[in-house]
């Protein structure tokens, strides 16, 4: 694939092409340019003055590029990487070619579910851990929000003569809904969903056709953590000694908690727990939570320990120093761990994004560091396809006490705080499998999302929602996405032979009039797995162009050289020996995680845990703060 780099303007858009010298070995060559609407940043952002020498990225990500100060900001837009599929051409979602409606989201999923799924060519046995940081992973690079204004239940307005833009998306549901009829679920006609946050209907800046913005920065750089803003970030650190807030609860320290009048607060009843994150999502499981606690007991775990060697040094050096830490860390975690699993070592290595001890990333300043639609409303959903069912609380003898079903203790933090309950599921996530990448999600998932949630939000299907959010954005059906990344132009459902199994197209002609017509996720879903993988030819060839992006882009990825604050090759090397069972050994009080963090019991030795052996001599006054 050519990641497309260098600027070229052309009235109020701009196209990128790449330089014969950054051109990499790959099988995909995109064939049409990505095309980004200048006005937002000609006309509508606000004026950002850069300090060149900082030696500290910002939390907004902005002034990671000193010549295009807000590529990669949180509250930017997405860029595209083909042109935008509407109605209208502006924001009214797509008709299939004949001018007929698009077959129904949950229509959709119901019929994906029936696929037998093919496990021949499955990849190594994978444990929880390695589906929790793809979704650790995704709510640092991504916020694509929901246009919360308006209406509170979108679907009891349906039948109203003025329905606002947010709620015209709606997902409708079969009064004979099989699945909600076998498990009694009250009847209802729609499934509510919110169309995305756009640059024209909610910040003022009317672009043609409309682009939803992202609320993250577009970099590995532990936002959901830290804050996508100076607000947030301000109130999330406790103003001592570069740490951040914490407070005590049943005997053990967590994140603060915040008020109880948020909407990722208030949805279930009889919640006492909600902890106070720099993403407003990491409330939404009982993974995610564990990994935003262990992380936050990192940062201040590491601004103690540089208080120690540097008792002189500032809250505000002390922060930004464990900041940049935990931040490297995580960079380290994702590119040398989690992509060339993700990818197949052979494919991630090939195509540059596997992070080595011996060759550094080179900075590239021509390149945009911003996030797709079709990355963040398509292909990286994809892997939503291997989410567990269920959480296992697992004791120290390896003894099951309880099994909890995901959907059930959605945005319910409170089991978490009880007794051993951290290390219990931090054990089972570590010993239970991921689950086969077969084209549906799992029941829980794909039915019955928070469940216990308020009335007009229990009870989701996060497939039906997926395939909603692509159409919602705009993103190219999916043969249009195979062209885009080199592949041969598919022109008719015979064509498609080539690719998908005989079953998966005779569904596909069921729900669509033509091919041009499928959705990139549906399609994507539908795909063989390359051996080595977790998805298919269409997924791998969007998710590396992302992952290329924001990795050879970023002005500060921790070991870019000869950029302000760059790490020593020594302080580097520290870093670079550590991993995530040492991680979030020393972070919790468990004793036994897998030597090879993502993989499951069986298929990696467990081993005993040990103190953090992170040695911080190499920061001695290493800043000149």
């Amino acid at each position: 694939m050519l990641f497309l780099s260098s600027l070229v303007c052309i009235l109020s858009f701009c196209v990128t092409s790449i330089p014969p010298s950054q051109a990499r070995i790959s099988e995909f060559d995109f064939k049409n340019t990505v095309v980004i609407d200048n006005t937002f940043y000609q006309s509508c952002a606000t004026a950002v003055t850069c300090d060149p020498s900082s030696k500290y990225r910002t939390i907004n990500g902005s002034c990671n590029n000193l010549l295009n100060p807000l590529w990669g900001s949180s509250g930017t837009p997405y860029i595209r990487l083909g042109s935008a599929f509407f109605a209208d051409g502006d924001h009214q979602i797509r008709f299939q070619s004949s001018g007929n409606k698009l077959p129904g989201p949950r229509e959709l999923q119901l019929a994906i579910s029936t696929i037998s799924p093919n496990i021949i060519d499955v990849p190594e046995i994978t444990n929880v851990h390695f589906t929790q940081m793809g979704q650790w992973l995704a709510h640092d690079i991504t916020l694509m929000s929901p246009d919360l204004s308006g209406p509170s239940d979108c679907c009891a307005i349906q039948n109203s003569d003025d329905i606002p833009p947010q709620c015209q998306a709606v997902i409708t549901i079969d009064p004979m809904d099989q699945v909600y009829l076998m498990f009694d679920v009250p009847r209802r006609s729609c499934l509510s969903f919110r169309r995305a946050m756009t640059t024209t209907l909610n910040f003022n800046c009317s672009i043609t056709p409309q682009i939803p913005i992202n609320q993250a920065t577009a970099f590995v750089d532990a936002s959901q953590l830290y804050g996508h803003n100076n607000i947030k970030a301000a109130s999330l650190r406790s103003n001592v000694d570069g740490k951040l807030k914490t407070e005590m609860i049943n005997g053990q320290r967590f994140c603060v908690q915040q008020k109880r009048n948020s909407t990722f607060c208030d949805g279930r009843d009889n919640v006492c727990v909600c902890f106070d994150h720099g993403d407003v999502r990491n409330n939404q499981n009982l993974g995610i939570i564990i990994y935003g606690e262990l992380f936050l007991r990192l940062h201040n775990h590491i601004a103690d320990s540089l208080k120690l060697i540097n008792p002189n040094w500032t809250d505000e050096i002390l922060y930004e120093e464990a900041r940049k830490i935990v931040i490297a860390l995580n960079q380290i975690f994702v590119y040398r761990d989690y992509l060339p699993l993700l990818f197949g070592e052979d494919y991630s290595e090939n195509s540059g994004l596997t992070l080595s001890k011996f060759k550094r990333t080179v900075y590239d300043e021509s390149l945009m560091p911003q996030v797709s639609t079709e990355l963040s409303a398509g292909s990286f959903r994809v892997p939503h396809n291997i989410i567990n069912t269920y959480y296992s609380l697992v004791d120290e003898n390896n003894k099951v006490l309880n099994v909890l079903k995901l959907h059930e203790f959605m945005m319910f933090p409170d089991i978490i705080v009880e007794n051993k309950n951290l290390e219990y599921i931090l054990r089972g996530m570590s010993l239970n499998s991921s689950r086969y990448p077969v084209a549906s999600y799992n029941l829980g998932i794909s039915n019955f999302m928070f469940h216990n949630m308020i009335k007009n939000i229990a009870d989701s299907d996060l497939l039906a929602t997926d395939i909603q959010r692509g159409r919602d954005v705009g993103i190219p059906p999916y043969i249009k996405v195979r062209e885009l990344c080199g592949f041969s132009v598919i022109t008719s459902f015979d064509d498609l032979l080539k690719i998908l199994s005989p079953t998966a197209i005779g569904l596909l002609k069921l729900y669509y009039e033509d091919v041009a017509s499928i959705d990139l996720i549906v399609g994507s879903l539908l795909e063989p797995i390359i051996p080595g993988a977790w998805f298919g030819e269409t997924t791998r060839c969007i998710l590396a162009d992302g992952f290329y992006r924001i990795r050879y882009g970023d002005r500060f990825f921790c070991d870019v050289q000869d950029q302000p604050g760059s790490f020593t090759d020594e302080q580097f090397e520290v870093l670079w020996n550590l991993n995530l069972t040492q991680i979030f050994c020393a972070m919790s009080k468990i004793d036994q995680l897998p030597s090879n963090f993502f993989m499951s019991y069986g298929n990696s030795e467990m081993i005993d845990c040990e103190e953090l052996s992170l040695d911080l001599q190499l920061w001695r006054h290493s800043t000149n703060g």
